[in-house]
């Protein structure tokens, strides 16, 4: 995205690469799973830079350094007033598939008719397809071949509809369905 108060907003997480220091910014609506992977990244690239950068994470709004890098303090768009970048694929009507091993131990996926809660088989890995992002709720009897395929199962499905690049991929563990508002919702209507 372009470096600018602009381009920021409540419900993400941001990192500034400024050459010596490295930025993270955290939205007050992100998610801990948004807050950890921008952390991972940023502390990527300062392992990459062998003691030639430094880390400064969850800046503030008082932090100088980092609005001067960011072409100045302006107004931050709440989580629901920000807009996907055009491409961003439009949201549809779930679709859902269980992904289990079957007894030749082959992985078979099913699609499920009604995207529910109740619908959730915690004896295995389901996918919902939501369009703008694919929810990949891990069931705690769930088969780690069965967890380990799965990701590799969206990114196929991504790929031969030309979503890999815009879509998001969300995987959460049965039983912390709560930190993900995005898949409450979906599962909710």
């Amino acid at each position: 995205v372009p470096v600018g108060s602009k381009s920021l907003n409540q419900g993400d997480c941001f990192v500034l690469d400024a050459g010596k220091e490295i930025y993270t910014w955290f939205g007050d609506e992100c998610s801990p799973f948004e807050k950890r992977k921008a952390s991972e990244i940023a502390h990527n690239i300062v392992l990459n830079r062998y003691g030639h950068a430094h880390l400064v994470e969850d800046v503030d709004d008082e932090h100088e350094e980092f609005w001067t890098a960011m072409g100045g303090k302006g107004d931050i768009a709440s989580a629901s007033d920000y807009q996907e970048p055009a491409g961003t694929p439009e949201q549809k009507a779930p679709k859902m598939y269980i992904v289990s091993d079957d007894v030749d131990a082959r992985i078979q996926i099913t699609e499920v008719t009604n995207v529910s809660k109740e619908s959730l088989d915690s004896d295995n890995v389901n996918l919902i397809d939501v369009g703008s992002h694919v929810y990949i709720w891990v069931g705690k009897g769930a088969s780690h071949r069965e967890q380990s395929q799965s990701m590799v199962i969206v990114n196929t499905h991504l790929k031969n509809f030309s979503r890999e690049k815009n879509t998001k991929v969300v995987r959460l563990l049965e039983g912390q369905e709560s930190r993900c508002k995005g898949f409450k919702t979906v599962m909710s209507q």
